[in-house]
C-alpha cells in the first residue's frame, strides 16, 4: 500500500504540474497521459491485492485496479479519438461531484449550519460540468489547469496519509474510512 501512495503521489504531482503549465500541449497527449497513469495505478492496485490478499485487503482493490487498467490501456490504443469519451466522461464525474455538493447543502441547510459556501462550490460544479459536456474539445484547456490544481492538492493529501501512516496515526478523510 505505502508503495503505491508513494507512486500515486508523485504521478499526481507530475501530471498536475505539466496540467497547469502546458494545458495546450498536455490536450495532445492527454490521453497518453491519463490513460497510461490509469494503467500504471491500476497495476499497482492489482499488486498491491496479490501481495496482501490474505491480509484486509478488500476485493474490491482488485476490481478498482482491473477497471483502471482496462480503461487507462483503451485511451492509450484510442490516442486522440479518446478525447470526445474522456469530456463526456470528466463532465459526467463533475455532474455526479455537484449533486453530492448538493446533497451536503441540503443537510446543512436542514440542519441549520452555514452552507453559502456549499452553494458556491455546487453552482461552479455543476457550471463546469455542463460547459465541458456540451464542448468537450472547446473546453479542454481550461478544465486542464483546474484538474492541475487538483492534482496537485490530491498530492499532498496522500503525503499526510502516507506520513500518518508511517507515525502510527492513520487518521483518514471522513470518506476514506470504511464503514463497519
Amino acid at each position: 500500500m505505502i508503495q503505491t501512495i508513494r507512486a500515486s503521489q508523485w504521478i499526481l504531482l507530475i501530471t498536475g504540474a505539466f496540467c497547469i503549465l502546458t494545458p495546450s500541449h498536455v490536450v495532445k497527449i492527454l490521453p497518453y497521459l491519463v490513460g497510461g497513469s490509469m494503467a500504471l495505478l491500476g497495476g499497482f492496485s492489482i499488486a498491491d491485492w496479490s501481495r496482501n490478499r490474505k491480509k484486509d485487503v478488500a476485493a474490491a482493490d482488485l476490481a478498482y485496479g482491473l477497471v483502471l487498467l482496462i480503461i487507462g490501456i483503451s485511451f492509450v490504443f484510442q490516442g486522440q479519438k479518446a478525447l470526445f469519451s474522456m469530456g463526456i466522461v470528466w463532465a459526467m464525474i463533475g455532474i455526479r461531484k455537484a449533486a453530492q455538493t448538493l446533497v451536503r447543502l441540503i443537510a446543512a441547510a436542514e440542519e441549520k449550519k452555514p452552507y453559502w459556501y456549499l452553494v458556491i462550490e455546487f453552482c461552479v460544479r455543476i457550471l463546469l460540468a455542463l460547459l465541458l459536456l456540451f464542448d468537450p474539445y472547446g473546453k479542454f484547456t481550461p478544465h486542464l489547469r483546474i484538474l492541475g490544481a487538483e492534482l496537485i492538492v490530491h498530492h499532498f493529501q496522500l503525503v499526510i496519509l502516507l506520513q500518518n501512516r508511517l507515525l502510527g496515526t492513520d487518521r483518514q478523510c471522513p470518506k476514506q474510512r470504511k464503514k463497519g
